[in-house]
């Protein structure tokens, strides 16, 4: 049995999104926005003393909309919140977040856990939490393994020898969620940077990030196996 009691989860979210608006705080089930369900599903596994919402944002005025919303939602959770101004077109620096939070509380693990994979629930938080712990590895990412055949842009094969088209033993290669999962050892650094790849189950994978990716996860909603994930 795991203690879960040294680990800090950082839940990063953005004041504004361009591609799909308002999408971190509109509801997106029984009138959860996808904020309050990431908190609800970190709760499963972590106190909320151990949780972090971090709230970046690029205008002051951007985030006055947003902040009564914000501390009426965190403040009741007694959930930590933060605030960062971000540089036009930057995005979250999360390796920055890492060493501020390794230096205040120096935890275990620094766990960043993404609100637009909504699906992704405190199950497979704790299955990727266990994973790490039982790895050499300092750093684990949520990726997808690649089971197609893949070439660079001169046509030359990436993953499979070019003598064997059809069958044949292809070299695992894996392709990054940028949202998801990201937990990052103590002891990480820039030096140990060969991350242990988790691969989530692929009806969890759904990733918000534009309208269309909205409605196809509301079309997901209708499966009962998702709807258990998020009660």
């Amino acid at each position: 049995m795991y203690d879960y009691s040294d680990v800090k989860v950082v839940i990063p979210i953005k004041a504004i999104s361009t591609r799909c608006p308002e999408k971190n705080f509109k509801p997106f089930y029984q009138e959860m926005s996808l904020t309050e369900i990431k908190i609800k599903q970190a709760l499963q596994v972590v106190s909320a003393e151990q949780i972090t919402l971090f709230v970046g944002y690029y205008s002051d005025g951007e985030l006055e909309k947003k902040r009564d919303w914000l501390f009426n939602l965190c403040s009741p959770l007694k959930i930590n919140i933060e605030f960062r101004k971000l540089k036009p077109n930057k995005d979250i620096i999360f390796f920055n977040i890492f060493h501020q939070i390794k230096k205040k509380f120096n935890p275990e693990l620094t766990i960043f856990y993404f609100v637009t994979m909504p699906f992704l629930d405190g199950l497979e938080l704790k299955n990727a939490i266990n994973e790490i712990r039982d790895s050499s590895r300092k750093l684990l990412l949520s990726a997808y393994h690649i089971e197609s055949q893949v070439f660079d842009i001169n046509g030359v094969p990436q993953n499979f020898s070019k003598f064997r088209l059809r069958g044949g033993q292809m070299l695992k290669q894996y392709q990054v969620v940028k949202a998801g999962i990201m937990i990052i050892k103590n002891s990480f650094s820039t030096f140990s940077l060969k991350p242990l790849f988790y691969n989530p189950p692929l009806l969890k994978s759904v990733d918000i990030n534009s309208v269309s990716d909205w409605n196809i996860a509301q079309q997901y909603l209708q499966l009962p196996e998702i709807r258990k994930v998020l009660d």
